[in-house]
């Protein structure tokens, strides 16, 4: 049986791949030719970022952060973060894709998220997921699942729509 902590590092290492993804797209972003890529694989990384934002707000921190006023801060902190995230993402969808303003807010908006996932995956929510039992693990795991399932099934994620310059997939 799977444990949240596999499937939520499975979901970040996929993230990572777009990341990289996005990250050799930049370095190209004088080219011509990367231009097309470069809108696909921000939205598609935004969307997963957001996806997996949704799912820690619905399913993790609900769970794992103990009703006390600790626990009532961090799942507001952790909210609050995901939420100013969703803002930044909106914004760069405002700007024209490639312009300065778009990649200004594109780079701190992964800079942000890089630092909130860490933050996460290393603070104390991570702390209250290494505590919880095995049982509660593999019902959040299952929850995981199911509800990643039913968004990808629902928004077409499970497609990667462009491949890396050596045929591999993000």
């Amino acid at each position: 049986m799977a444990d949240i902590s596999d499937l939520i590092g499975a979901d970040l290492l996929h993230i990572l791949r777009w990341q990289a993804q996005f990250g050799e797209i930049r370095r190209r972003r004088r080219d011509p030719a990367s231009r097309p890529a470069l809108a696909t694989t921000w939205e598609t990384l935004a969307r997963l970022i957001d996806l997996h934002m949704r799912a820690k707000d619905v399913i993790c921190v609900p769970a794992i952060c103990d009703p006390g006023r600790q626990g009532r801060t961090l799942a507001r902190e952790i909210e609050g973060a995901h939420e100013n995230i969703r803002e930044m993402i909106r914004e760069t969808g405002r700007q024209l894709p490639g312009s300065p303003r778009w990649w200004h807010l594109a780079t701190t908006t992964l800079s942000a998220w890089t630092v909130q996932a860490d933050c996460e995956e290393h603070g104390l929510l991570a702390d209250y997921r290494r505590r919880a039992g095995p049982a509660l693990r593999c019902q959040l795991a299952l929850q995981w699942r199911a509800f990643m399932d039913a968004q990808i099934h629902n928004q077409d994620l499970s497609r990667p729509r462009r491949m890396f310059a050596d045929g591999s997939a993000p």
